[in-house]
């Protein structure tokens, strides 16, 4: 299937991508947001992606917690972990679970925008960009 006949995923999105979990050898779907925009999508097939995790797991710095897990197609009260980020090609996203709230997205970006400023150059990098 050619890029432009592909689902394409909006930021916001909550999608379902597999993960390798190292410790167990094994690929599991399990549900992202989608924190890049459609233009580096429809150039290269690639989606930034935040992962979420459930709520029950133990705290990272940062975490945001879902305020509709309905909305975001999630069974279980969740967080988005924005310090765990990923490039995922738009082949390997299962589908759309749901989508973040407006403030939750905003969080979640606010978090990001906090950790590129801490990257020096690196950071700098970024402003350069197309």
């Amino acid at each position: 299937m050619r890029i432009s006949e592909r689902p394409h995923f909006e930021p916001g999105d909550v999608v379902a991508v597999p993960v390798r979990f190292a410790e167990m050898d094994t690929t599991r779907r399990r549900p992202a947001v989608v924190v890049s925009d459609r233009t580096l999508a429809e150039a290269h097939d690639l989606y930034w992606l935040c992962m979420v995790t459930s709520a029950a797991n133990p705290p990272f710095a940062g975490d945001v917690p879902i305020a509709d897990p309905a909305l975001a197609g999630l069974s279980v009260p969740s967080v988005v972990r924005p310090v765990k980020l990923a490039t995922v090609s738009g082949r390997l996203i299962a589908r759309r679970l749901g989508r973040l709230t407006d403030g939750d997205f905003d969080a979640v970006l606010a978090i990001l925008q906090r950790h590129r400023a801490r990257f020096g150059a690196l950071g700098g990098a970024f402003d350069r960009l197309p």
